[in-house]
């Protein structure tokens, strides 16, 4: 039966070892890694500086007008509020080449997602 032990376990295990042997060698007065407490420090600093961007980057931050339109467009397809029809509808006449030389003149993205808007209003009016 062959192990199929992922490199990550292997890496953690081994900075594990590593860290114990440490540990042991300095109890005995050995001090085999050259690390000082203020390059300890900063290298953790470092490590939670790189941890917090990433964890940041990874998420999903809408911050322009575009972003928070398209995640409310994201939120009603959700909900319920609109359907994919509806939207592959909105995209097919997207690709009408009048209404993309009418788009050109303003922001094509800003008014596709109002149009979706729009959409939106007029199904919950029904309701």
């Amino acid at each position: 039966m062959k192990m199929n032990v992922k490199p990550a376990t292997i890496a953690r295990i081994g900075a594990l070892l590593v860290a114990l042997a440490n540990q042991c060698l300095v109890m005995f007065g050995q001090d085999i890694l050259p690390f000082t407490e203020n390059m300890a420090y900063q290298v953790v600093s470092l490590v939670a500086v790189v941890v917090i961007a990433a964890i940041n980057a990874w998420y999903n931050n809408d911050i322009s007008k575009v972003a928070l339109l398209c995640g409310g467009v994201f939120d009603a397809l959700s909900d319920g509020k609109i359907t994919e029809e509806e939207i592959e509808k909105m995209l097919a006449e997207a690709e009408d080449p009048e209404k993309v030389e009418e788009a050109k003149k303003g922001n094509f993205i800003v008014n596709f997602i109002n149009g979706i808007i729009e959409s939106l209003k007029a199904k919950i009016k029904k309701e």
